[in-house]
Parts: structure tokens; C-alpha cells; sequence
């Protein structure tokens, strides 16, 4: 948006054909590991791992987290700082519970 150029464009990320809407905005390049262990990311589904990244952005951008990426307000003594996140989620996740799911049953 910043450089004047559009992001929607063909999806790729999924499957579409069966689809009216074919289109839409998507996160072409980005990388996990950039971010997150390989270990967790492999757990976690796509949606999931920009959500923890998303938290681990805005604790940065607000300079509650070290260097090394822990807390600032951890081991802080009694009248430390408290901080709250909250997430809302419509059906993030569920690529997730399908590959496990099938999973299950195989």
C-alpha cells in the first residue's frame, strides 16, 4: 500500500475452483523461520503462525520484548508491568485440524 501498488491479485495458496471469488490478498513470501523455530511452525498451521508472529511484531513495535526476544516485564518484582493480548479468531486454524483429521482416520 506505502509503495502505491495493489496486493490482491490471483489466489495461489489454495485451491479456487470451486469458487465465485478468485482473488484476494495473500502473504506470497513470507517466511516462518524468519520469525518462529521450524519446530513450532511445523506444528501450527499458517494462520496460526502469522497470529504469533502479528503478537510478537506488536510487542516489539511497543518495546516490551529484549534483544533475545524475552519479556521485558518477566522476573520484573511485585508492581511489575502487566500487559494483556487479545485474539478473535472466525475460522482461522482449520487448515490445521484437516490435515490431522485425515491424519487420524488414515
Amino acid at each position: 500500500m506505502l509503495a502505491g501498488q495493489t496486493a490482491v491479485k490471483t489466489l495461489t495458496g489454495f485451491e479456487t475452483e470451486h469458487l465465485q471469488c478468485r482473488i484476494g490478498g495473500q502473504l506470497t513470501n513470507f517466511q516462518s523461520r524468519d520469525f518462529i523455530s521450524p519446530r513450532l511452525a511445523r506444528k501450527i498451521d499458517r494462520f496460526s503462525v502469522f497470529g504469533v508472529v502479528a503478537s510478537q511484531l506488536a510487542l516489539q513495535q511497543a518495546g516490551l520484548l529484549r534483544e533475545n526476544k524475552t519479556a521485558i516485564w518477566q522476573g520484573e518484582e511485585n508492581g511489575g508491568h502487566r500487559v494483556g493480548i487479545t485474539v478473535g479468531n472466525n475460522l482461522g486454524g482449520w487448515e490445521f485440524a484437516e490435515r490431522e483429521l485425515r491424519n487420524l482416520w488414515a
